[in-house]
């Protein structure tokens, strides 16, 4: 398993605290777990989604809530992981 620690040098983390070192592991634990989340809804969209709205398994109606919330679920999970992100870089 990857760890933050590992996509750093030695020289940053002997300059950094036990607690920043800490601090930016649970970034990047949160940071790989929404990015594999954001995948697994992209996968759910490919797999399941995209192949039912070609073969028209759900009403028009049952489509643009079932899009709806897909779309919208992936853009909130896309944007923490995106801010997530900014705030990792910008701590080194």
């Amino acid at each position: 398993m990857i760890t933050g620690a590992d996509s750093v040098s030695d020289a940053v983390l002997q300059s950094v605290t036990d607690k920043e070192r800490k601090r930016q592991e649970a970034i990047f634990e949160l940071l790989t777990s929404e990015r594999h989340y954001v995948d697994s809804l992209k996968l759910v969209k490919q797999v399941f989604f995209d192949p039912m709205a070609e073969q028209q398994v759900l009403t028009e109606e049952e489509m643009a809530k079932a899009s709806y919330q897909l779309t919208n679920h992936y853009g909130s999970f896309y944007m923490l992981y995106s801010v997530t992100k900014r705030l990792s870089l910008s701590c080194f």
